[in-house]
C-alpha cells in the first residue's frame, strides 16, 4: 500500500502493517543480532499474556467504542472435558470467530481497573481525555539514514496534529510504575528509542514538537499510574537517537547484503558482579 507522508488518523491495523516502512518494532529486534531480528520480520512474535492485557487495555483506553466489538470474555461453568461442553465451547468460538476471547476474568476486570487508574488520575485524565486529540494515528515520513532518506512508520496511540505545541502520548502497561521502576523498564525495554523515532518522525513533518509523554500504569494492584516526559531535545531523545539510527543502518546494511548474521564469536565474558579485587 502506498501512501504520502504525513499524519493518517483512521488508518486501520491492516493497512498500517501492510504500508513498506520501517517501524520500531523491527529495530528493536536488532537488540540481540540481525538473525533475530530477521526472524521477527518473517514469522513476527509470540503473543504472551502480559502482551495480551496490554493490547486489550489500548483498545479499551484508547477505543472503547470497539473494545465489546474486537473482545469477548469467555463464559463461565463450561466444561470442556465433556461432550456437552465441547459442543458449547466450539459454538461460542464459531459464533466469536471476529472477536478475541479473554480467556481469564481476572484479565478482563484488570483491564477495567487500569483505565479507572488513569481517569482517576488527574494529571494521566488530563492527557487522556484531551479535546481534538487523534488516537492510534498512523504517521509516516522519511528520516536521514547514512546520508540518504529512509521511510519509517509509527502508530502514535495519542496526538494532537492540529496543536502548535505538538505532544506525542504513548499508554504503557508495567509492573512499577514508580520513577525508578519504570526508568528500568525504559531501559530494558528501550523506550526511549521508540519516544526518539516518534519525535524526529513528527519534526520531519514541519510540526513543532514539544516532546513526548508516556503514561505508565501499573498491571497489578493499586494499579497506581504516572507520566513520564521526554522534552524534545533533552539528552534521552539524543541517545535514543543514535540507537535508532545504529539500528536502522544495521537495517538497511543487511537487506543491501541479502545476510543477516547471528552471533559474533567472542573470547567469554562473565557479568561484572563475578569479578573481585585482589589474588587468592
Amino acid at each position: 500500500m502506498k501512501i504520502d507522508n504525513g499524519f493518517h488518523p483512521g488508518l486501520s491495523w491492516e493497512q498500517y502493517r501492510g504500508l513498506d516502512a520501517l517501524n520500531c518494532s523491527t529495530l528493536k529486534a536488532y537488540k540481540s543480532c540481525p538473525a533475530n531480528a530477521k526472524a521477527y520480520m518473517d514469522k513476527g512474535t509470540t503473543e504472551t499474556k502480559a502482551m495480551a492485557l496490554g493490547s486489550a487495555f489500548h483498545c479499551l483506553a484508547l477505543e472503547p467504542e470497539r473494545f465489546d466489538l474486537d473482545y469477548v470474555l469467555r463464559p463461565e461453568g463450561i466444561d470442556r472435558r465433556t461432550k456437552v461442553g465441547k459442543a458449547t465451547w466450539l459454538e461460542f468460538v464459531e459464533a466469536n470467530a471476529h472477536r478475541t476471547i479473554v480467556d481469564d476474568p481476572d484479565a478482563h476486570r484488570t483491564t477495567k481497573a487500569m483505565l479507572d487508574s488513569l481517569q482517576g488520575n488527574p494529571h494521566t485524565a488530563e492527557i487522556l481525555n484531551r479535546p481534538n486529540t487523534h488516537k492510534e494515528c498512523a504517521v509516516v515520513g522519511e528520516l536521514v539514514i547514512d546520508r540518504q532518506l529512509r521511510r519509517f512508520k509509527a502508530l502514535f496511540d495519542l496526538v494532537d496534529a492540529e496543536s502548535g505545541d505538538l505532544w506525542i502520548d504513548d499508554i504503557k502497561t508495567c509492573q512499577d510504575a514508580s520513577p525508578r521502576g519504570f526508568s528500568r523498564q525504559s531501559g530494558k525495554l528501550e523506550y526511549y528509542m521508540q519516544a526518539a523515532l516518534y519525535m524526529d518522525l513528527a519534526d520531519a513533518l514541519d510540526t513543532e514538537v514539544a516532546g513526548f509523554r508516556f503514561l505508565a500504569v501499573e498491571s497489578k494492584p493499586n494499579h497506581l499510574s504516572n507520566v513520564y516526559t521526554y522534552p524534545f531535545g533533552c539528552q534521552e531523545h539524543i541517545e535514543g537517537r543514535r540507537l535508532y539510527k545504529e539500528r536502522a543502518r544495521t537495517h538497511f546494511q543487511c537487506v543491501e547484503a541479502g545476510k543477516w548474521p547471528g552471533y559474533t564469536p567472542m573470547e567469554a565474558m562473565l557479568p561484572d558482579y563475578c569479578y573481585t579485587d585482589g589474588d587468592f
